[in-house]
């Protein structure tokens, strides 16, 4: 007895293999791999095909295995990185050199910031990004990228400013809008969802549209910061020179630490 049931979500189409939620159903994938054939894609990028009902209960009893397998087994903590299954791409295969950052946007592509410029990564090639929609992107030299978890791709230059790339659209940031003329060196977002940017001329907040100076009002010194981070517990906490500084919640004033930030390196 035959039955004839419409697969949706289960099966990803070649055109939309970038989504990182088609990597995760490679393994049931393989046991449909009789039923593979192009012509069976509809133009809404599902598949549609004719199973045994029977078939569909085996399918649904090794899932289920497979599942109870996964959370039985935890990866030994021994294990040595080259014990893990992984992917190495070179120039031969089109990869960038000279690598400053990475970030993976919400979308799932891998954004590359080399020593030639931004790249982007689909899982299969690599492409330089000059440009979005028309607008190019103001500079090629690069120090730091982030992805916030709201979605876009946030790029800071070497040489000052910055650009947030979302929706198919670019929004460049400068001195108008607040960052002096300094490197970036790297962004971070606080538990208010408050986006924070370090530079070699201090740290600024992101409010509406602006990057604000907030060294005097927290008690920066305006001087080169190389990172900032916020931890579990919500705690902002950047690098000054050669110290680490933190701001916990409800705090009003960095304060300093009595560790160097050469004894985290």
């Amino acid at each position: 007895m035959s039955t004839e049931w419409r697969l949706r979500g289960l099966l990803t189409s070649p055109a939309s293999a970038r989504n990182r939620d088609a990597i995760a159903w490679r393994l049931p994938l393989t046991l449909l791999r009789p039923f593979w054939n192009p012509s069976f894609w509809h133009s809404s990028g599902e598949m549609e095909i004719r199973v045994d009902a029977q078939f569909l209960r085996m399918l649904s009893s090794c899932a289920a295995a497979l599942l109870l397998s996964c959370r039985a087994s935890a990866l030994s903590l021994d294990l040595k990185v080259s014990q893990f299954y992984h992917s190495a791409w070179t120039a031969k295969e089109g990869a960038p050199t000279g690598v400053v950052s990475l970030a993976q946007t919400s979308d799932g592509y891998l954004w590359i910031a080399a020593a030639a410029g931004l790249f982007r990564f689909d899982g299969v090639r690599f492409e330089r990004i000059d440009g979005i929609g028309g607008q190019r992107l103001p500079s090629s030299s690069i120090h730091s990228l982030w992805a916030p978890p709201s979605g876009g791709l946030w790029v800071g230059y070497a040489f000052g400013g910055a650009t947030f790339i979302n929706n198919g659209r670019i929004t460049n940031y400068g001195e108008k809008e607040g960052l002096p003329v300094g490197s970036v060196r790297g962004f971070a977002q606080d538990g208010s969802g408050t986006a924070w940017v370090a530079t070699t001329r201090g740290l600024r907040r992101f409010e509406a549209s602006q990057w604000v100076d907030v060294g005097a009002e927290l008690r920066l010194p305006k001087t080169y910061m190389s990172t900032v981070s916020v931890d579990r517990s919500g705690t902002l906490r950047v690098s000054v020179n050669n110290s680490i500084m933190y701001l916990r919640p409800g705090q009003r004033a960095f304060a300093p630490t009595c560790r160097s930030f050469a004894h985290f390196t």
